[in-house]
């Protein structure tokens, strides 16, 4: 063998979205291939795209998420290929934590100021809770009790309000994969919890010594403990006391707590790339031209500072939604 191209098909849809609203999902079947994914030089890396374009798979177009630009796989996927559309749709620095063989050593790696934010919300955790600890969840056992406890806190969140992230037992689908997962010996979730309630989650998968951290979120009303910082640190903390990572990989997407808790990046793209015919051309072009135009806007945003003032106003709008939501069903059940 003198190279692969591991890739998934997907039944997906191409959401065309002007800013935040969706005004339409197009379905669209795609092989999603992540990563670097390649092993040979710039020529096989080109046949294997001559090779997917004509195979008799039915597909609409190929999704590159989270390649590193300087792979072979994202220089072969800018190449023309006579039956390929390729559009870019992004570039982003990709965070990872490169972990020590001891905490003390990684924290002193960090800003000073990151250091006392760490420390500081760890004290008024403390001060604001009385006692306070962090739990992991491995076993398949744990599964539904873990999503249980995450569930009081992610429905108090924007990603469950404004971005329909359902982290909640109802979801059955989140709970089988979850099982699966950890099953597989892959789930890694760690939760904060203070006086009995939750406080802050984050869900990953450990696989091959890699840590991914995947999903996030920790209570509104305590945001000034942050304790999504104190929550990470005691992950870093803990993967490095037992050995079982040596790398942290944020996934996907930049963040301030990525940059602050990052000792390494890369600059990684995301590409679609579709087939030369009417529906999927058709498909990715619209989704393209919505997304250029969002952006258009997003700056524009930007340079008057309203981009900001907006975010706030719809994160605050949603927590009120949740405040109120709590307060309401209160008042019923008395």
């Amino acid at each position: 063998m003198v190279s692969y191209l591991p890739f998934r098909l997907r039944l997906s849809s191409l959401p065309l979205r002007l800013g935040e609203v969706t005004l339409a999902r197009l379905p669209f079947r795609v092989f999603q291939l992540c990563g670097c994914g390649i092993v040979g030089d710039h020529s096989e890396a080109s046949r294997l795209f001559t090779a997917l374009a004509e195979t008799a798979l039915h597909y609409d177009g190929l999704s590159l998420e989270e390649t590193p630009i300087d792979s072979m796989l994202w220089k072969a996927s800018r190449m023309k290929h006579k039956n390929l559309l390729v559009f870019e749709r992004s570039r982003a620095p990709h965070y990872v934590v490169d972990l020590p063989s001891n905490y003390a050593s990684y924290f002193q790696q960090l800003s000073g100021k990151t250091r006392t934010n760490i420390r500081r919300g760890m004290k008024e955790l403390g001060d604001r809770l009385g006692h306070w600890a962090v739990r992991k969840f491995t076993a398949p056992g744990q599964v539904r009790e873990m999503i249980g406890l995450i569930e009081t806190v992610a429905t108090k969140t924007f990603h469950y309000r404004l971005l329909g992230q359902d982290l909640t037992a109802s979801n059955q689908q989140l709970i089988d994969n979850l099982t699966l997962c950890a099953q597989k010996g892959w789930l890694r979730g760690y939760l904060l919890v203070g006086n009995d309630r939750a406080i802050a989650y984050a869900i990953g998968y450990l696989i091959n010594g890699c840590y991914q951290y995947e999903l996030v979120g920790y209570h509104p009303e305590l945001a000034h403990a942050s304790p999504g910082m104190v929550l990470l640190a005691k992950i870093i903390e803990d993967l490095i006391g037992s050995r079982a990572a040596d790398l942290l990989d944020f996934g996907a997407g930049d963040a301030l707590y990525k940059q602050l808790f990052g000792n390494r990046y890369y600059e990684e793209g995301a590409a679609l790339i579709c087939r030369r015919a009417p529906y999927a051309a058709g498909a990715a072009i619209a989704e393209r031209l919505l997304a250029e135009a969002s952006k258009l806007g997003a700056r524009a945003l930007a340079r008057t500072g309203l981009k900001i003032r907006l975010k706030k106003l719809l994160r605050s709008n949603a927590e009120q939604a949740v405040s109120w939501s709590s307060h309401r069903d209160g008042v019923k059940g008395k």
